[in-house]
């Protein structure tokens, strides 16, 4: 009578040879995304800072009207936390979209591969915390003079 053994390995990290052979690949990946990000949430403050500026003679006008700065100011950062909040909707629909998009590139065969890059807790606040600190970013630097 022959005794059945199953040899048992530990899969607390993955799959060793796809974390082997992607990991450093999906690093680089993951730090351009994180540094195009940035460009774009610096490049949308810039463009309401411009916005805000060509707006000088409307917060003029509102200022002699009686609107108080903290107004103007609020009223401001509501624009644009509104609009920061849309992009990053739109950036988190694209990650997800994305991610997918990227198993099915990196698969050599008809199966995608087992790995699960669709993006979490950690990727999804760092995307809320671009956004909001983009939307502060303009709002703290708008001066009514």
């Amino acid at each position: 009578m022959q005794r059945a053994s199953i040899e048992l390995t530990p899969a607390g990290k993955g799959l060793s040879e796809l974390r082997r052979q992607f990991s450093l690949s999906l690093r680089i990946l993951m730090a351009v995304v994180g540094v195009v990000l940035l460009i774009a949430c610096a490049n949308l403050a810039n463009l309401l800072l411009a916005r805000a500026a060509s707006r000088q003679k409307e917060f003029a006008v509102r200022l002699s009207v009686g609107a108080g700065r903290l107004r103007l100011i609020r009223q401001s950062f509501t624009e644009s936390l509104l609009v920061a909040s849309l992009g990053g909707l739109v950036r988190v629909a694209l990650a997800w979209w994305g991610s997918r998009l990227l198993i099915l590139m990196a698969s050599a065969g008809s199966e995608p591969l087992p790995l699960d890059v669709t993006p979490n807790s950690r990727i999804l606040g760092f995307t809320l915390l671009a956004s909001l600190i983009s939307a502060g970013y303009k709002a703290r630097s708008l001066k009514c003079k």
